[in-house]
């Protein structure tokens, strides 16, 4: 099947899949960096939050003051978990930055 040029200076439709996508996606890399930067900030989103329900559950941030994660030890757990697949995240990214 032939391509349809939309526009020659942008953009060509290629068939994909099974559905039509911009020629943008077409190649693996382009892909490849969309997806390492979802996971990105999902990595850096898990940790943050995680952090937060650390603190929350530990007692150490007590905010807001209406939460009822405050001072309650099985947060502060969910917390660590969700934080340290955070950084397990961040770290399968960094490590694998080298390849092709």
């Amino acid at each position: 099947m032939e391509a349809l040029d939309i526009r020659p200076d942008t953009a060509t439709i290629l068939p994909y899949r099974g559905c039509i996508v911009s020629a943008f996606w077409a190649g693996s890399d382009n892909i490849m960096l969309f997806l390492r930067i979802i996971a990105f900030v999902f990595g850096v989103l898990a940790v943050a939050m995680g952090a937060l329900w650390v603190c929350q559950g530990t007692g150490v941030l007590m905010w807001p003051a209406e939460s009822f994660m405050l001072a309650d030890r099985t947060w502060a757990i969910r917390g660590a978990v969700l934080a340290a697949v955070g950084f397990i995240l961040l770290w399968l990214l960094w490590r694998g930055n080298g390849r092709r």
